[in-house]
């Protein structure tokens, strides 16, 4: 191989012209090789051929000469690192839900997700090892599986209140979230390209938001492993730029909110009491010795008939009920399901609630307006009175016969239940639209004239 040309000019000057490389210092950079050279300068043939007019030669010409000395200098080319992200593609996002948590209102999905960083299988970073090539093994180009990893979490997390903080082990590429001595989550990178993000706990979200997602963006950053470092040119000169090249990539991972979620527990509903009540002891009737008024339980027993769910998040209040018995609940009657034939004395009736209290009235709005009955709801208690008023219309000529009646009650939670919220602020999914129904029979007995 030729290394390089000196070429000495007829003006005077000289020309080098470096065609290879030269070896320099081991491992000392872009250092440089001065190159000195001697010139000799000797009279010509034609300048020796000259005589005076005798012919004589000219003494001492032949031996004379002259010296001068020049320097060139060569300076060593060092390799280079270049980061080429022209390969990465965006990382692929995933999505967990905290319903799936062990407290969670669902569970029925799993907690860890595993997503694409796109960084791809080509060089990330690009070695240019110039005019001295590599030293022998050294890699022309670094890909993702040749960097050391590091993970920077969201900022201003928190769980349950309490701050989320972050801590990275280089040994598994994982960055674990704490808040309170509780793990929250962890995200690990698999080595080959890939992470997983698995939740262990609660993130509070937006207040009052529902089931709203939260989005964390994660950053990746490389950096070459201690053996790309170590890499060198032929002259052992480390790579230029190489300690500071550095790959990034993002991603983010959405954490939906878990919310409160209310059930309705009808199979606790039992069978409420029947009442009876005779018209003959209406205050003209034929007995009198009786009361007008009967009270039944409603069979909604001490338990739970609506239970409450807060989920991952946990309850607003330390003392929310985790549940609403018969004495939470307001209630109405299905007026729906009222007979619409009823008569009093050939007067047509009307029914009317207010407060949880169904009135009865015969010729409503006219000059003969008559309350006929009532029936009334004892949440407290959980049960309900029937009180007789006046007569009903019976079966003609059957002697003291029963009109039974069928009254059909709806149970929904009270405002104070439906103010109760998770530690997020979501309102209970479900518990508005809530309710228990419950269904009670009164006879009235008809009274009979009596001789």
């Amino acid at each position: 191989r030729e290394v390089f040309t000196v070429t000495l000019n007829e003006d005077g000057t000289y020309t080098f012209e470096l065609k290879d490389s030269i070896d320099h210092v081991d491992a000392n950079g872009e250092n440089v090789d001065t190159l000195s050279f001697g010139l000799v300068g000797t009279p010509d043939a034609e300048a020796l051929s000259r005589m005076d007019f005798d012919q004589d030669v000219i003494d001492g010409l032949s031996g004379a000469q002259i010296t001068q000395t020049f320097a060139v200098d060569v300076t060593d080319d060092v390799p280079e690192a270049v980061v080429d992200l022209s390969g990465v593609q965006q990382a692929e996002s995933v999505s967990i839900d905290e319903d799936d948590l062990g407290d969670g209102t669902d569970g029925s999905d799993g907690l860890t997700a595993s997503g694409n960083l796109g960084l791809g299988t080509g060089d990330l970073i690009t070695i240019d090892y110039g005019a001295d090539g590599p030293a022998a093994g050294a890699p022309t180009g670094l890909t993702a599986a040749d960097l050391d990893y590091t993970i920077e979490g969201p900022a201003g997390l928190t769980s349950q209140g309490e701050a989320v903080t972050y801590s990275y082990d280089e040994g598994t590429d994982t960055l674990t979230a704490t808040a309170g001595g509780r793990e929250v989550f962890t995200v690990t990178l698999d080595g080959n390209g890939g992470y997983t993000f698995e939740l262990k706990d609660s993130l509070d979200h937006a207040d009052g938001a529902d089931e709203n997602a939260l989005d964390l963006s994660f950053t990746v950053t490389g950096v070459p492993s201690a053996a790309a470092l170590a890499s060198t040119d032929y002259d052992a000169d480390v790579i230029e730029g190489l300690a500071e090249a550095e790959v990034t990539q993002g991603f983010t991972v959405s954490v939906v909110d878990d919310v409160p979620v209310a059930t309705v527990n009808q199979d606790a509903v039992g069978t409420a009491d029947g009442v009876s009540v005779d018209e003959d002891d209406l205050g003209d009737g034929t007995d009198g010795s009786d009361s007008l008024s009967a009270t039944g339980g409603l069979g909604l027993g001490t338990g739970d008939l609506i239970s409450i769910d807060y989920g991952a998040d946990g309850a607003a209040d330390a003392n929310a009920p985790t549940g609403l018995t018969a004495s939470d609940l307001e209630y109405s009657f299905d007026l729906t399901s009222l007979p619409t034939d009823l008569t009093s004395n050939g007067d047509a009736i009307t029914f009317t609630q207010q407060d949880g209290v169904l009135t009865a009235t015969a010729d409503a709005g006219g000059t003969n307006e008559r309350p006929v009955f009532t029936v009334s709801i004892d949440a407290a208690t959980g049960s309900y009175t029937f009180t007789l008023q006046d007569s009903l219309d019976h079966e003609t000529a059957n002697g003291e016969n029963v009109e039974g009646l069928t009254f059909d009650i709806i149970g929904t939670p009270d405002a104070e239940a439906l103010a109760e919220k998770d530690f997020d602020q979501d309102v209970i999914d479900g518990l508005a639209d809530a309710q228990i129904t419950q269904s009670f029979g009164v006879d009235i007995v008809d009274d009979v004239p009596v001789a």
